[in-house]
């Protein structure tokens, strides 16, 4: 009879993994910290929400592509967003019934293309940030943003098809309007409440010189393949035994 319940336990989870149909899971943590894309930091978790203190601003020369999505609040997500803006001052405000048909809506900005910002990261530019992750392999980068914007802020989006970011003489994150290939200008999102920040880690490999450079981003959490490890020492050490073997 036991048997014949986990079978018919398993038989349910295989059918729902099959139709795809389990919940996503949240790659999202709730944080009150403003954060920009692309900047390194350490993570540092509460009970409540997460923390990101900002340790590297890597210089970003080439225009990195973005994608954002505008989504629908869950009683979930406004949980979240009530958390990270509790207290604060200047917020967008959000109103949350769980009954609404319309649900009130925010945007998920995501870096969509990792390997320039991997092919950034290894360039001579960005040497300081690199040996700061070399030597605290725990370091993050931030991948995505989690917003409630202004009224302001989703016209700009609607005039543009391409979103990209690049760093400015400030050493500060700009995001880039673009229509047609052509520049419309600079999305301002001071004018938006972060609630949300994804947080990726780095993945070191060997390249066919025999360097240790960076070589994958991946999600938090993620673990690196096989022929790439978090921490870059154990790659240099490999490196280290090979040439004595000779």
């Amino acid at each position: 009879m036991v048997i014949r319940k986990l079978l018919y336990i398993l038989i349910i989870i295989s059918t729902f993994c099959a139709c795809g149909v389990l919940p996503e899971q949240n790659s999202y943590e709730t944080t009150s910290n403003k954060v920009e894309l692309g900047v390194l930091g350490d993570k540092k978790k509460s009970v409540y929400k997460t923390q990101f203190e900002t340790v590297g601003i890597p210089e970003y020369i080439n225009f990195i592509k973005l994608s954002v999505e505008e989504k629908s609040f869950t009683k979930g997500i406004y949980k979240e967003y009530q958390k990270a803006t509790k207290g604060k001052r200047g917020v967008q405000k959000v109103n949350y019934v769980d009954s609404l048909e319309i649900k009130p809506k925010f945007l998920d900005f995501s870096i969509e293309d990792r390997t320039l910002v991997v092919e950034s990261l290894n360039n001579e530019d960005n040497v300081n940030v690199r040996n700061h992750i070399r030597n605290i392999p725990k370091t993050k980068i931030v991948t995505g943003v989690r917003v409630v914007a202004s009224n302001n802020i989703l016209e700009q989006l609607k005039k543009a098809d391409a979103l990209y970011f690049r760093t400015n003489q400030q050493k500060q994150q700009v995001i880039y309007l673009f229509k047609k290939e052509k520049q419309l200008g600079i999305l301002d999102l001071s004018e938006a409440t972060a609630f949300g920040v994804k947080l990726s880690s780095f993945c070191w490999g060997i390249t066919d010189t025999e360097k240790v450079t960076i070589a994958t981003i991946v999600s938090d959490g993620e673990n690196c393949t096989s022929k790439t490890n978090r921490d870059p020492k154990k790659l240099e050490e490999q490196l280290e035994k090979n040439y004595f073997k000779f």
